[in-house]
């Protein structure tokens, strides 16, 4: 079901412009775009992080920060460097990819008997770089999974990007406050 979820990550977060005019990467993704883009939106009603929560402090990928998660969530091992999955005792999961652009956005299209229900975006702040939130629920005829992307524009040409799968709307959210708690470098 996760491969089938995943395939839901299919459209960018902005719109890119024709390869003719398409600048750099490093050019267009900064965190003054972040800001932008963050402009205008309600900023997320996220649940506050318990104190003192036992939390496993670990790295994010390609030296872009550090984040504090629940003891429960154990790294996963990726092949790839600039990515980092964590999966909890629930079956939740948050990965982090450190790339050049947002990963795709949340699309969906409705049949087979599974419905999609969109969340307002709205705007975090993670180390005091601007977010765009995206959030879904996914009904299925046996399942329901909280889906969400979190691209933090962090610096020129690195956007920090996180998703979170959760079983509830209320753990995905309490992830999604871990993550903008992160420590992103400079």
């Amino acid at each position: 079901m996760k491969r089938i979820l995943l395939a839901l990550l299919a459209t960018s977060v902005v719109a890119m412009p024709s390869r003719a005019q398409a600048p750099k990467p490093g050019d267009m993704f900064t965190p003054e775009f972040g800001e932008r883009l963050a402009r205008g939106k309600a900023p997320c009603e996220l649940p506050r992080i318990r104190q003192p929560v036992a939390t496993n402090r670990d790295s994010l990928p390609l030296g872009a920060g550090t984040i504090a998660l629940p003891r429960d969530f154990i790294a996963e091992p990726q092949e790839r460097p600039s990515s980092k999955r964590w999966i909890a005792a629930d079956s939740t999961t948050f990965t982090v990819l450190v790339a050049s652009s947002p990963m795709g956005g949340l699309a969906h299209s409705g049949g087979g008997g599974v419905k999609f229900e969109s969340a307002p975006e709205c705007a975090i702040l993670a180390s005091g770089h601007h977010a765009m939130v995206e959030r879904v629920r996914v009904v299925m005829s046996a399942d329901t999974m909280y889906l969400a992307i979190v691209p933090v524009f962090a610096k020129t040409g690195q956007v920090v990007n996180g998703s979170v799968e959760a079983r509830s709307a209320t753990r995905r959210d309490e992830v999604i406050a871990y993550f903008a708690s992160s420590t992103l470098a400079h």
